[in-house]
């Protein structure tokens, strides 16, 4: 039996890209798995079909006093030097709460698990290397022969965005790990003895192919799309800035997506981008249904991305499906998709100025240059980012852990 843990998943409006690979997991599985959500939400299912069971994991009080309690002295000491000499910018006190919260969801998903009757090849697959992988390998303790697998994204892989806690135990227990690139396998390796690379695989995500794309389009206006939550990291100020430096094209911009920065994001556009030449559009967040209507829908000249630290974002690969070439900053996985010959990379310490050249070089191509880079940016999509294949790879990865022992 196969068992997937996410943060939120098929609640809230956060991991539209899962649903990707839930028809996959439908077809190849039936109804032999289970879905553990931990979403710490009001909002309602989504509408989405799951063949398996389904189950919502929040903790109670009492989890939390067992996370506590539970805690020997050599985990909590060891914790709490791993809390010293942490690089991310969150404070101790986050930090402690991080640590005992992850306690608590793995004793709220073991109350559920005890009420299940497990069989011996079962496998607890987290979407995250966060709470969800941790509340997983927890399980061993109760389920020795259970088998315990972990995604990892990005802010789930990357210490210094967020305090992590008991990564040392993670690795140490977990069976495999999958990675979405090489650089995140390489960064793990580098910084945890406690693995070893034999246990970590890279396993790219995957979308649902379009069957019609533009491969040729009209660059006057010159039209840019951006889809991304509108956090900090993601920088659309940077976007902001290198736009208003551009006077000789006609521009128009385009965002999918909210968050938390959204009213000060809008406030700095309607400032900074007043020229006769630019226009921008915040078209705020949308179901994953709607993002595809919307590319089928309007072509775009180019994606850009500006983002401070990524994996390899399942929005570029949304975009490039639709022939969209891509502008980006050389970080994380982005140049294992993004190359020379369907976009332009930018240095990672990329500025304004940086990226308005880019646009402009991308403006400034032929039409037949840049009709190429629309015909390779389809291509590399379907070579290795084409859900049928990955999710067929993956689910069959999860399941032949069953038959390993």
């Amino acid at each position: 039996m196969l068992n997937l843990i996410y943060e939120s998943f098929p609640y809230g409006s956060s991991e539209t890209f899962v649903e990707y690979e839930i028809p996959y997991l439908n077809q190849l599985v039936g109804d032999k798995f289970r879905v553990f959500s931990f979403y710490r939400g009001n909002d309602e299912k989504r509408n989405i079909h799951l063949n398996g069971e389904l189950y919502l994991i929040k903790p109670v009080v009492k989890d939390y006093v067992l996370g506590f309690l539970t805690l020997t002295p050599k985990m909590l000491l060891r914790e709490i030097k791993a809390i010293s000499k942490r690089v991310c910018p969150d404070p101790i006190i986050r930090c402690l709460w991080r640590m005992l919260y992850y306690r608590a969801y793995g004793y709220a998903l073991y109350r559920k698990v005890k009420e299940l009757d497990l069989n011996q090849d079962e496998v607890f697959a987290s979407y995250w290397l966060s709470e969800c992988a941790y509340s997983a390998v927890m399980l061993k303790k109760w389920y020795p022969h259970i088998s315990v697998t972990s995604r990892g994204h990005g802010f789930d892989v990357y210490e210094e965005r967020c305090c992590l806690p008991f990564r040392k135990t993670i690795f140490e227990k977990i069976d495999y790990i999958y990675t979405v690139n090489e650089v995140e396998k390489r960064y793990i390796l580098r910084r945890h003895s406690e693995i070893t690379s034999d246990r970590i695989r890279i396993s790219h995500l995957g979308i649902e192919l379009p069957k019609e794309y533009s491969p040729r389009v009209d660059r006057k206006p010159f039209k840019i799309i951006t889809c991304s939550s509108v956090i900090q990291l993601k920088r659309l100020d940077l976007l902001i800035d290198a736009l208003e430096e551009i006077d000789d094209i006609e521009l128009e911009w385009y965002h999918i997506g909210g968050g938390l920065l959204l009213d000060q994001i809008s406030e700095l556009a309607e400032k900074k981008l007043c020229k006769k030449n630019q226009k921008h559009f915040f078209l705020g967040q949308l179901s994953l249904t709607d993002v595809h209507k919307h590319y089928q829908d309007h072509d775009y000249s180019a994606f850009i991305n500006c983002s401070d630290t990524e994996g390899i974002p399942v929005s570029i690969m949304e975009a490039m499906s639709y022939g969209i070439p891509v502008i980006a900053r050389n970080i994380g996985g982005i140049s294992e998709i993004v190359g020379d010959d369907a976009g332009l990379l930018i240095n990672p310490e990329g500025n304004p100025h940086m990226l308005s050249k880019a646009i402009k070089y991308i403006y400034s191509l032929s039409d037949n240059e840049y009709y190429r880079l629309r015909e390779n940016a389809r291509k590399r999509v379907i070579d290795s980012f084409d859900a049928k294949k990955q999710y067929a790879e993956y689910f069959a990865l999860l399941l032949g852990m069953n038959k390993e022992d």
